[in-house]
């Protein structure tokens, strides 16, 4: 079973931190988020994913080489943004012309069996088989509407109006028959979404598939740390974990659930947690805390200064006695001065020197 990635973005809702790394290389609860679906994939059969490649290739390439695992990876490169059919076309060389093969957005996180979609795809023989989900509400995502047998009768708009509306929402994971490439015309900007299913509705040739167990679309700020604060809550059982090779003082405090990853250090009275990462090789000084906040490698927590639902991305120093507030975010390599206060929703772009107080929301260029 081969998987196509779609990796090109420019993730743009993810700036700051996707100027100096791409999106998929974020970390999630101490693992990047391409690591976390390809897991995902191999417990589903996948031995052979594509990337679809665009914005910072090389940092992909140079990462993952040609094997994560048991999984071989090819790169498929656009020489310009594609959309999200664009690059299944352009893929078809490495996809081949025979078998079906699953596509999906690389900005989202599943833990769930898709076994039983390949089975129901095999049976039906759509053109396309659909992922979908179930959320309370659906308002960021749109509607899909579905008959008895799961055929996609059509799509909504998303749902607006002072009450959620909740029902199954596209999950960004499709499972595809050949046949979908003559669909998609070739060296051109195209939406898979918007101009291939509405298509294949019609012709009553697109299944639907509710997916069960945990997902997630990491395509915001917000949605990236509570995908953070949800996994690592799975996955350390709600305890507080320190990994092989970090320090933490005994007089520190770890409120769980966190995570210290390895050759990170924690200061003598720090406190960290909960609902947070210090990344690996970072840095909690003496009598700071930080919580409900990711770090990023190699970042460096000033003396007693504080942190409150921030993300800090690698390399960045923050000096003593530094207050930063709810929203705070701060590229790759960014310079924070001692005793300053950045609260509001501050957003610093990589390597910037912040130097005085700044109250936002606002973004430091």
């Amino acid at each position: 079973m081969k998987a196509l990635i779609l990796a090109g973005g420019y993730a743009t809702r993810l700036r700051p931190l996707s100027f100096a790394k791409p999106k998929l290389l974020f970390p999630i609860a101490g693992k990047p988020m391409l690591e976390r679906t390809l897991n995902s994939l191999a417990r589903s059969g996948v031995d052979s994913a594509i990337l679809a490649v665009n914005f910072m290739a090389d940092e992909l390439k140079k990462h993952f080489g040609s094997r994560y695992r048991r999984i071989r990876i090819r790169y498929s490169l656009e020489e310009k943004p594609l959309g999200t059919g664009g690059p299944i076309r352009l893929a078809m060389r490495l996809l081949g012309s025979r078998d079906n093969f699953l596509a999906m957005n690389g900005d989202i996180l599943f833990d769930a069996e898709l076994s039983n979609m390949l089975e129901r795809h095999r049976i039906e023989k759509p053109v396309a088989t659909i992922a979908l989900y179930k959320v309370s509400d659906a308002s960021r995502f749109g509607l899909v509407s579905v008959d008895h047998q799961m055929r996609v009768s059509s799509f909504l708009e998303k749902p607006m109006g002072q009450e959620p509306v909740g029902g199954l929402i596209n999950a960004g994971i499709y499972l595809m028959s050949p046949k979908v490439f003559d669909y998609i015309q070739p060296d051109r900007r195209i939406s898979i979404e918007r101009e291939v299913f509405p298509i294949l509705a019609k012709e009553d040739r697109l299944q639907g598939y509710e997916l069960k167990g945990y997902w997630t679309d990491v395509g915001t700020l917000n949605d990236y740390l509570e995908a953070n604060f949800s996994l690592l809550n799975i996955e350390s059982s709600g305890k507080a974990v320190v990994q092989k090779e970090a320090e933490v003082s005994s007089h520190a405090i770890l409120n769980p659930p966190c995570l210290v990853m390895r050759k990170a250090r924690v200061g003598e009275n720090a406190m960290v947690g909960p609902f947070t990462i210090v990344g690996e090789g970072s840095v909690v000084e003496e009598e700071a805390s930080v919580q409900k906040s990711v770090l990023f490698n190699d970042v460096h927590l000033g003396r007693a200064s504080r942190v409150d639902r921030s993300i800090i991305a690698d390399g960045s120093r923050i000096s003593r006695n530094v207050m930063l507030g709810e929203g705070t975010v701060l590229g790759a390599g960014v310079s924070v001065s001692a005793a300053l206060r950045l609260e509001g929703g501050v957003k610093v772009c990589p390597y910037k020197e912040v130097t005085e107080n700044v109250m936002g929301p606002t973004n430091i260029l």
